[in-house]
């Protein structure tokens, strides 16, 4: 096996092409092949941007999807997934109650995490070289409707707590109907786990947007609140089957043992997202401090304990205004002269556009774009094979598949549980001591 790895998923003049011909369809057109080379483009652009904000290269595909106005295009294609999954989904399975294959129906589902990935790239900070250099900023009123989206997330995340967990894979391969559920659910959480990213990207940037986007996260969806709900419910941890605890990161669940007290990064961008929006007093100004308010805020105390501050430091601002609030209200926000806020329309509009046709919409969808013969599955088949191809990704793998046991860059796993990855046959057998319980479990 070969040592070196290519620079690039796509070249430069694949990715110009690939972005121009970005254009929004028509929900009725979702699993098309129209729509299947639209999703393919998106995911060959979502990995070269990964690679290059990873390499900390030129951000080649970012600055083009900012300069050709293509921002505006990633919102709605989200928005029109999401209810495309809300509506049209479960007509789909309600009607095809024992499909034959789940791909061109995953694919869909999987897209949402595919554009979600590149609006994750598209706004963190302000690496662009064109202008507006910040890709929040560039969102203009359409950050709202990413705002409500993220927001839909994290609550159906609360609501829902049972997607993280850890599903049955020991017993006999379960029906597709039930395989579909499964992968509804991942993508649910993988999508919520994204949401805090664009979340923690959009607080961070708050005062280079119009008022209307802090009052949205503040006003309307009391954002403080549902963050000191999330840092209670810890998402980002869970028991698995065999009963050991595990940990969310790098986008996959890890071994977490009791003594591990280092910070989740869904954690600490959870912390970071509520220091933006609880120490600026110009969002303060936003958002009344009730008596219910302070008792729900000061919950957060118990979970800054030294050992999260030590791994976090700007920490020690909030720990020292929740211990002010604790003894002495804040005095309520200054009245203010009437605001006249922008309200995001996406979603409203295509459910009103749509409404009464969710159960015709998902037949025809059935008919023409999900069809079961074998010919329409090999060949759906063969062009996911050419998209998620090994040596191509093999660049953004390299970063998640490092040797347990020394941390080197693996290119084996063990052939029994096939979780864990090393770099040759001796890190293996040095780590067996330490892998067998989660071998023997898996």
């Amino acid at each position: 096996m070969t040592d070196t790895v290519q620079a690039s998923i796509i070249s430069a003049f694949e990715a110009e092409s690939y972005v121009e011909s970005l254009e929004c369809l028509k929900i009725e057109e979702i699993g098309s092949p129209r729509w299947i080379t639209l999703h393919e483009r998106l995911e060959s652009l979502n990995m070269q941007a990964l690679l290059e904000a990873q390499g900390q290269k030129e951000e080649y595909v970012k600055d083009l999807i900012i300069s050709r106005d293509k921002l505006a295009f990633l919102v709605k294609d989200l928005i029109m997934t999401e209810v495309w999954r809300d509506k049209i989904l479960p007509e789909i399975l309600s009607q095809n109650k024992k499909p034959k294959t789940s791909i061109g129906i995953y694919v869909v589902m999987h897209h949402e995490v595919t554009v979600l990935s590149l609006l994750e790239v598209m706004t963190f900070r302000f690496q662009s070289s064109v202008k507006p250099d910040s890709a929040v900023e560039a969102l203009g009123d359409l950050v709202l409707d990413v705002i409500d989206y993220c927001h839909r997330a994290l609550v159906n995340l609360l609501a829902h707590p049972d997607i993280r967990l850890e599903k049955d894979e020991t017993a006999a391969e379960p029906p597709i109907e039930v395989q579909l559920g499964r992968q509804r659910d991942s993508l649910r959480f993988m999508a919520a786990v994204q949401s805090i990213t664009l979340l923690q990207h959009i607080c961070e940037q708050l005062s280079r947007l119009t008022v209307s986007a802090a009052s949205r996260l503040l006003r309307q969806h009391d954002l403080p609140l549902l963050l000191v709900q999330l840092l209670d419910a810890r998402p980002w941890l869970r028991t698995n089957r065999a009963g050991r605890r595990q940990k969310y990161e790098r986008r996959q669940w890890v071994a977490s043992p009791p003594d591990d007290l280092a910070v989740a990064k869904i954690e600490g961008q959870l912390w970071l997202t509520l220091l933006y929006i609880l120490m600026d007093r110009e969002h303060l100004a936003l958002y009344e401090i009730s008596e219910y308010r302070r008792g729900q805020l000061l919950r957060l105390q118990k979970h800054l304990t030294d050992t999260v501050l030590e791994q976090v430091p700007p920490l020690g601002a909030l720990r020292q205004w929740l211990a002010h609030i604790s003894v002495s209200p804040p005095p309520p926000p200054a009245r203010s002269g009437v605001i006249i806020e922008t309200v995001p329309e996406l979603r409203q509009a295509l459910l009103d556009r749509h409404a009464g046709r969710w159960a015709k919409l998902a037949r025809q969808q059935l008919e023409r774009h999900f069809r079961t013969d074998l010919a329409s599955i090999q060949e759906q088949a063969r062009r996911l094979a050419a998209v998620y191809d090994l040596d191509k990704m093999a660049p953004l793998m390299a970063e998640s598949t490092r040797c347990a046991a020394c941390g080197e860059v693996a290119v084996k796993k063990c052939s029994r549980c096939k979780a864990a990855w090393y770099c040759g046959r001796q890190c293996q057998v040095k780590h067996w001591p330490v892998h067998k319980p989660d071998c023997d479990a898996a």
